[in-house]
């Protein structure tokens, strides 16, 4: 997804009713105020609501929502592999110890977008028994 189709998509969010408010921050929302840089993802920050009867709040409106429309957890996970930042590594290892990555799904996303060669580097430096 590039950046104008999150931006329909969380407008198209707020027109359904799933979120209210929302701020985009992070590189893409600086450019508003600065120089454009390059970046590989799009900051948006929403308030949850809490869900009736209960005094919690939970994401999964929203991730039930973008779920129905095709969106999946396996890009986010190829997005921190291609960005390879300390901070992005540890995510993508949540990814896969929380055992939510589609193995097949993630593999088509890798091999689109070039990303086997970091893939098998990734593998070897956090996923092998033998550094």
């Amino acid at each position: 997804m590039n950046i104008q189709e999150v931006i329909q998509t969380i407008n198209q969010m707020q027109a359904d009713g799933i979120i209210d408010r929302y701020a985009i921050g992070g590189a893409v929302g600086a450019t508003f105020h600065l120089e454009p840089v390059s970046t590989l993802d799009v900051d948006i920050f929403v308030s949850f609501r809490t869900e009736p009867g209960s005094l919690l709040i939970s994401p999964r409106p929203i991730h039930d929502y973008l779920t129905a429309r095709g969106c999946a957890a396996e890009y986010l996970a190829a997005i921190a592999l291609q960005t390879g930042r300390a901070k992005d590594k540890a995510q993508l290892l949540q990814f896969i110890e929380s055992g939510i990555l589609d193995a097949v799904t993630f593999q088509d996303i890798l091999t689109r977008h070039s990303l086997t060669a970091q893939w098998a580097q990734f593998q070897r430096q956090f996923l092998s028994d033998n550094p």
